[in-house]
């Protein structure tokens, strides 16, 4: 008889990071993965020809079922909502140089634009685009027809079509946008700041209602650079910004002593900054953990 226990935690940081990735908050991940532990755990593993499968099956049902139920919370959310960033594992790193590929490994950028898809359409871009998993499986798993699935695919990669035709920006060149953003804001100017936006960006903020932040999405690059100076104006000698990697990406933390009180990530092209996604709730930062000084 197999050993239920190590067969599943051998499978549990993949299944981790795909439930992270269909439902956008850590918690709600957890509480998925535990559910299918239990699940897992009262079943005859003999009449299980492969474990892996079967629980990337549970793990995707489960995902699917408190994703719907999430979106309508979501509807009545304070603000824009934006993604937890993947933070299990090591702390954190210095990010420069950090952001090699990682089994089913998506930037920041990508999470957020997941949130346009439906979940089963969710579920099958992710476990095909990103996970790598057959179509018979995920048929299996989204209890629908190979075709079926495969249109489900289609449909993701061309909503996702915009975004995925650019060119990637790698982890080195969104470093140095976002150490020339920090130096920019901390002088506190504008046109150096803007300059370095592509001229229709967005900045999205999340607060949650529990900190300050615009509840719509800002368009346009002096309109950013506004909202940042002003930004930097109020938190003068109050919160120091440092780059770290999160998740395999580099992101822009504000610390106020050890305690996150924002994180920053972008999205750039040859144009420069397309998008600034700014995390403030503090309900979703409080993975993310100060690295020591040094002696």
């Amino acid at each position: 008889m197999r050993d239920h226990a190590s067969i599943f935690e051998q499978q549990r940081p993949r299944l981790l990071r795909l439930a992270h990735h269909m439902l956008g908050s850590a918690g709600d991940a957890e509480d998925v993965v535990q559910d299918a532990f239990l699940r897992w755990h009262q079943t005859d593993t003999a009449d299980v020809r492969t474990p892996a499968a079967w629980l990337v099956t549970v793990v995707t049902r489960l995902s699917i079922d408190r994703l719907r139920a999430a979106q309508t919370e979501r509807k009545a959310y304070h603000g824009s909502w934006l993604p937890e960033p993947w933070v299990y594992g090591a702390a954190s790193t210095p990010a420069p140089d950090a952001g090699a590929e990682r089994d089913g490994a998506l930037d920041y950028a990508a999470l957020v634009l997941l949130e346009r898809l439906a979940p089963d359409e969710r579920a099958a871009f992710l476990l095909r685009e990103i996970f790598s998993v057959d179509y018979g499986p995920i048929a299996e798993a989204l209890a629908k027809k190979e075709d079926a699935v495969r249109q489900l695919v289609h449909r993701a990669r061309a909503r996702l079509a915009e975004d995925r035709q650019r060119r990637r920006t790698s982890a080195a060149e969104k470093a140095e946008l976002l150490e020339r953003l920090r130096a920019a804001s901390a002088a506190q100017d504008a046109h150096a700041i803007a300059a370095l936006f592509a001229p229709s960006a967005t900045m999205t903020a999340d607060g949650g209602g529990k900190q300050f932040a615009a509840r719509d999405v800002l368009l346009g690059a002096a309109r950013i650079a506004q909202v940042l100076v002003g930004i930097a104006k109020k938190a003068t000698g109050d919160v120091d910004y440092e780059l770290i990697d999160i998740g395999g990406e580099p992101a822009l933390v504000g610390w106020r002593g050890d305690a996150p009180f924002s994180v920053s990530w972008i999205d750039a092209g040859d144009d420069g900054i397309q998008r600034l996604y700014r995390l403030l709730n503090p309900d979703k930062l409080g993975r993310i953990q100060r690295r020591p000084s040094p002696p």
